[in-house]
């Protein structure tokens, strides 16, 4: 953890105006910090993107024994404000919002200019995705949460009808909160650090996986999938909607070739989204 500057109470013994100070207690400031400067930087942005950038741009620190035990006791790790604000040249973030009716999905297809990569195949790339949202709560069971949003992304090679067909085996409409029974996503998909089972438990889901440029094809799909918590069958059909944000990192590592600008050409104004 990152030190913090504070006033030094014990400046009549030592003569030192300031000291350097870390631990926990420093953490909420820390973060209060990023989310005023992502406020500034983007005055439109939800309380749900605000979260899904700092965490985004979030690293751990070191590795405890498991990815499980990582997680209990650091979190997504450290936010990096470079990270949250910054994207340009080996960097590119893609930043989306939106609301979703209960009982369906959301798809999105992300450009990858892999032309970029044709004379060096080898070189790494990090994705990384973020899916924030607020839903409704109660304290009064132990399945709190009214909606359950969850995200997937397409696997190598996986054309967009046949990632939209595997998303749809998933039906928001009926699915219950279940979340013991949801089982990692099976081998020959990305290499995802934290996977499916660990990441859809809470209302932050991140995942981040890296592989070689020739992995890539020249898009990339991501899909939201809305269903009801505690939610009642009746609210749904009456048109609940539940608003949300993701933020997708597509780095390239070592090397600096400017992805960002080139996505952001492609994407131009928005990612195209089917309902």
């Amino acid at each position: 953890m990152t030190d913090v500057a504070v006033a030094n109470a014990e400046f009549a013994q030592d003569g030192r105006l300031i000291k350097f100070i870390n631990g926990t207690s420093v953490a909420a400031p820390k973060v209060a910090h990023l989310a005023g400067l992502i406020d500034r930087a983007l005055p439109e942005a939800s309380v749900d993107l605000i979260r899904a950038l700092i965490v985004n741009a979030a690293e751990w620190p070191m590795r405890l024994g498991t990815t499980e035990d990582t997680l209990r006791v650091l979190g997504y790790g450290v936010p990096q404000t470079d990270r949250a604000l910054s994207p340009e040249g080996p960097r590119c973030l893609v930043n989306i919002e939106e609301r979703i009716a209960i009982g369906s999905a959301h798809y999105f297809r992300i450009p990858f200019p892999s032309d970029l990569f044709d004379h060096s195949p080898e070189i790494r790339i990090r994705v990384s995705v973020t899916l924030a949202y607020r839903a409704p709560v109660r304290k009064t069971n132990a399945k709190y949460r009214g909606t359950i949003l969850e995200w997937s992304f397409s696997k190598i090679g996986e054309s967009f009808d046949q990632f939209r067909r595997r998303c749809s085996t998933v039906n928001p409409a009926t699915a219950a909160d279940e979340e013991d029974e949801i089982e990692d996503e099976p081998i020959g998909n990305w290499n995802w650090t934290v996977k499916q089972r660990l990441r859809t438990r809470g209302t932050v889901q991140k995942d981040w996986f890296e592989a070689p440029a020739s992995d890539f094809g020249d898009e990339l799909f991501l899909g939201v999938i809305g269903r009801r918590g505690w939610l009642s069958k009746a609210q749904q059909d009456a048109g609940f909607e539940q608003s949300y944000a993701v933020a997708v990192a597509i780095e390239v590592l070592g090397v600096a070739i400017p992805i960002h600008e080139r996505i952001q050409e492609l994407v131009r104004v928005q990612v195209p989204i089917q309902v």
